[in-house]
C-alpha cells in the first residue's frame, strides 16, 4: 500500500526515479514495503532521498509567476 502510494505521489511531480540512501536505506525500503523493520532510537537519524525528475524544475523564481 505505502509502495503504491509513494509511487502515485512520484508520478504525480513527474519524478522518474526515486531512491533511499544511507544508513537507513534498508529500513526506508522496508517501510515502503509494509515490513517490520527496526525503528532507530536516534532521534537525529534522519532518511536519504534522491529523485530524478522527468523534467527540470521550474527554479524557485519561475515558479513564483
Amino acid at each position: 500500500m505505502r509502495k503504491e502510494r509513494f509511487g502515485r505521489i512520484c508520478k504525480n511531480y513527474g519524478i522518474l526515479e526515486a531512491y533511499i540512501f544511507g544508513s537507513m536505506a534498508e529500513e526506508g525500503a522496508a517501510f515502503l514495503e509494509g515490513k517490520e523493520y527496526e525503528k532507530t532510537k536516534d532521534p537525529l537519524a534522519d532518511m536519504d532521498l534522491g529523485v530524478v525528475f522527468l523534467e527540470r524544475p521550474l527554479s524557485p523564481q519561475e515558479f513564483d509567476k
